[in-house]
């Protein structure tokens, strides 16, 4: 019964290892040229942040029952 499962136990371990490589191996190829490419794009304002949503009281449709 230990050897199976000490089996399923290192399939386990096998499966995702390889799915962490696989992950990992992405972010330089992928990840941090869109990085750059998004901050260079902040840098010319092409790309901005969103404006701040209003604070849940001055929201529309939002009715406060209790006030301090």
């Amino acid at each position: 019964m230990a050897q199976f499962l000490g089996f399923f136990a290192w399939l386990f371990m096998e499966i995702a290892g390889f799915w962490c490589i696989a992950f990992l191996a992405t972010v330089p190829f992928i990840w941090i040229p869109m990085w750059l490419n998004n901050t260079r794009k902040e840098k010319a304002g092409i790309v901005t942040a969103e404006d701040p949503r209003q604070i849940l009281p001055n929201q529309e449709g939002i009715s406060v029952l209790f006030k301090k």
